[in-house]
């Protein structure tokens, strides 16, 4: 794997401090890290001289039209020239993809924050930390307002939504092999609301949908599954910060424009204010 090395200027703060004092526990996006690692590479680049060039710009008269028609024609001349700058082009960064990414922003990370621990919770993790993925097939999750189980959080979560051109998919309940399971295209119309259970005829708002549905279930598998990971994370806060990667911050569960952080989640359930 390609390994990146790139200068800090000085060491960065972690983030929002969590108001525990046992418990040292940070969220980060891998998007915004993503993006901090690329204005790096592109500060290693140098600037390319801009060209200035003289455009002749040509205004004559059209048929017999006379110069007092046109303003342009009355003030401008037959020919004149003018200095245009080129527009500055973004440059190119030759970026890392995949594994490599991955590899690249815990490395990254580490460099600012030596002291730190790095987690990666997200469906890219490579180590036991993926199973805090609402995607990990944990099997045997209840399904709200259903007299069924589930596979993942994320099967239920997207199982249940509606659309205009397609009700509810029981096939991802029972989906396992992490693939596939996003529900989005022109080809199923709008978005409706999440169906209150499988056999419910009540459709849930967004935020109201998060609150009855992906936020029982993930705390399902908080207590059920996951308690061996919860105990080593908080555990180890107490010692060294913990900086929890996922692919958004976003801990407010009334705030749609961005979907809920599940690492927020952790931190939160850890620190005992899991929202209900």
């Amino acid at each position: 794997m390609m390994k990146i090395t790139i200068k800090s200027e000085k060491k960065r703060n972690l983030g929002e401090q969590s108001n525990s004092k046992k418990n040292m526990i940070y969220i980060k996006s891998k998007r915004k890290v993503a993006s901090e690692i690329r204005k790096e590479l592109e500060k290693l680049i140098p600037d390319e001289p801009e060209e200035v060039k003289d455009i002749k710009v040509e205004t004559e008269n059209e048929g017999n039209q006379p110069e007092a028609d046109s303003v342009e024609t009355a003030n401008d001349k037959d020919t004149k020239s003018k200095s245009k700058k080129k527009p500055s082009k973004r440059k190119k960064v030759d970026m890392p993809k995949g594994k490599d990414l991955e590899e690249a922003i815990q490395n990254y990370l580490q460099k600012q924050n030596p002291d730190a621990m790095i987690i990666d919770v997200t469906s890219k993790a490579t180590d036991e930390f993926i199973k805090f993925s609402p995607i990990y097939p944990h099997c045997g999750i209840p399904v709200p307002f259903s007299n069924r189980n589930a596979v993942s959080v994320e099967g239920i979560w997207q199982g249940l939504k509606v659309f205009e051109n397609d009700d509810i998919d029981l096939r991802l309940l029972s989906k396992s092999d992490m693939k596939g399971m996003k529900r989005t295209g022109s080809k199923l119309g709008n978005w409706l609301g999440h169906r209150k259970g499988v056999k419910g005829e009540e459709l849930l708002g967004y935020i109201e949908a998060r609150k009855l549905i992906f936020l029982p279930c993930y705390k399902w598998v908080l207590d059920n599954k996951l308690q061996k990971l919860v105990t080593a994370i908080r555990v180890i806060s107490k010692n060294k910060p913990v900086i929890l990667l996922d692919n958004t911050v976003n801990s407010n569960v009334y705030d749609p424009s961005e979907p809920l952080s599940h690492a927020a989640l952790i931190k939160a359930y850890i620190e005992g204010n899991y929202p209900e």
